[in-house]
């Protein structure tokens, strides 16, 4: 399963000195992992982002983009860890980077995964 996001710099998401503002580059990245995830598996399962730091590498000063993927066997093993407890927490990476395909940022997301019980 493939996401893709674009992000071109624009008056309102640029900050004082001319580069994207880094709250626009944290929330490009914000519930696409939830979405994926709840699309594939689901809704007898609960999907949340419990929570999600930004590590800034470098400006970005033109379009940003980000590439988020989740392949059939990293899917299948978080449904396994999820029915095999409680709950399960998955950390999941995702790198922004520019239009020449440098860093511009990594965002760290850590989802809560836990299976609905029958009432």
């Amino acid at each position: 399963m493939y996401s893709e996001v674009q992000m071109k710099l624009r008056f309102y998401n640029r900050n004082f000195v001319g580069t994207h503002f880094g709250g626009s580059l944290f929330s490009m990245t914000d519930m696409m992992y939830m979405l994926m995830l709840l699309h594939h598996i689901g809704r007898d399962h609960w999907i949340w982002d419990k929570s999600a730091d930004i590590d800034f590498v470098k400006p970005g000063r033109g379009p940003v983009y980000a590439k988020l993927r989740l392949d059939q066997d990293h899917i299948d093993q978080i449904v396994n860890q999820a029915a095999s407890k409680d709950r399960h927490f998955e950390p999941l990476r995702v790198e922004v980077r520019d239009s020449d395909d440098e860093l511009v940022a990594q965002v760290n997301r850590l989802l809560y995964v836990r299976r609905k019980t029958k009432q």
